[in-house]
């Protein structure tokens, strides 16, 4: 089940969740981009995990797996742009990062 937290968070902070163990959370958002420029966008996850950037599947880091990192850069504008992070936990070990 998904996280239905009564709080915003300005992190992907994995400790606002139901359970300890098998469960999914999706944070949704903005990142400011302070001024034009390659930006290179990481996601860390024990278990599953997918990045969207502007409403399109940006970096998939997804299936069970110990700790990983993927990234990918980006060209992007200054000004905000559209985050959504989703993450999966399937049982032990967890972690999630997004930078």
């Amino acid at each position: 089940p998904a996280c239905r937290c009564s709080k915003a968070s300005l992190t992907f902070d994995i400790g606002k969740r139901e359970r300890d163990e098998y469960f999914g959370l999706w944070f949704e958002g903005y990142i400011r981009v302070p001024r034009d420029g390659m930006y290179t966008l990481y996601i860390e996850s024990n278990d599953g995990s997918k990045l969207y950037l502007g409403g399109e599947d940006f970096v998939t880091n997804d299936g069970l797996h110990d700790l990983d990192t993927r990234g990918k850069p980006a060209a992007l504008r200054a000004g905000l742009h559209a985050i959504r992070a989703e993450y999966f936990q399937a049982g032990l070990n967890k972690g999630f990062q997004v930078y």
